[in-house]
């Protein structure tokens, strides 16, 4: 029987840059901790700056060398979503992969 995907199974991310959103907690916590440990640059894309900042001090106590960097990001804003592409984005030139964390509703 598989296992299924763990992050045992994520490659080197080294030189690439992932922007996660909802980065803080839950599931794109655990995605953006899981790439940081893999040697990606993240930008946690969240609308809270203390709750981001406290996602990556505990990022950072499992993975010394994590490159993290806080995204002012709120999703329901569009002049949050317009700035915070201009501001990053360029200023990056380049970011792999951009990982939305999609919420569930039963």
């Amino acid at each position: 029987m598989s296992r299924g995907f763990t992050t045992a199974d994520v490659s080197d991310q080294s030189g690439r840059c992932f922007i996660v959103t909802g980065a803080n907690t839950g599931i794109g916590f655990e995605v953006a901790s899981a790439l940081a440990a893999r040697r990606a640059r993240v930008l946690l894309a969240c609308r809270d700056e203390a709750k981001a900042s406290a996602a990556m001090s505990l990022s950072s106590k499992e993975t010394p060398r994590a490159e993290l960097a806080f995204l002012p990001l709120d999703l329901a804003d569009l002049a949050s979503v317009r700035g915070a592409d201009g501001g990053y984005c360029s200023a990056l030139n380049s970011v792999s992969t951009a990982i939305p964390r999609t919420r569930c509703a039963f």
